[in-house]
């Protein structure tokens, strides 16, 4: 199966009478991130960002994306992930916010992730450097342009 913990539930996508089937799953992954910097030293105090490759857009990344600050020995963790491919980064400012040029930096940053796969059980080890992110004054997405 494939784990929908970031879907939408979407009523009527299946044939009408067949009812809706939910199947709980404790098949999680972890991993743990170790961010360095670019003498490869452990970069501590630095937001971890994961991020779900089918992420599509700026709202969904606002939704599914997880964060964690790095420890003094530049380790990030992350627990009970649901299986599947997401992109890992690092950054030495604060972007744990939902602020909108937060989330648009984020989204303009996939480029430069490393890309993983958590399968299900799995215990994932990454190594990542941390990158300097940009947050602009405006932002290039729709929920911007309407404020």
């Amino acid at each position: 199966g494939e784990s929908v913990w970031n879907e939408t539930l979407r009523l009527g996508s299946k044939p009408a009478g067949t009812g809706i089937e939910v199947l709980l799953a404790h098949d999680g992954g972890s991993l743990r991130a170790h961010a360095v910097d670019d003498k490869s030293e452990p970069a501590s105090d630095v937001t971890v960002v994961l991020i779900p490759k089918k992420t599509a857009t700026h709202m969904e990344l606002a939704d599914t994306r997880l964060a964690a600050i790095t420890n003094n020995r530049g380790e990030a963790s992350f627990d009970s992930v649901p299986p599947g491919e997401y992109w890992v980064l690092a950054t030495g400012d604060n972007f744990m916010d939902y602020a909108v040029e937060t989330i648009a930096a984020l989204f303009d940053a996939k480029a430069k992730a490393e890309e993983i796969n958590i399968g299900p059980n799995a215990a994932v080890d990454i190594e990542v450097e941390v990158q300097r992110l940009q947050r602009g004054i405006g932002c290039s997405w729709a929920y911007c342009s309407s404020r």
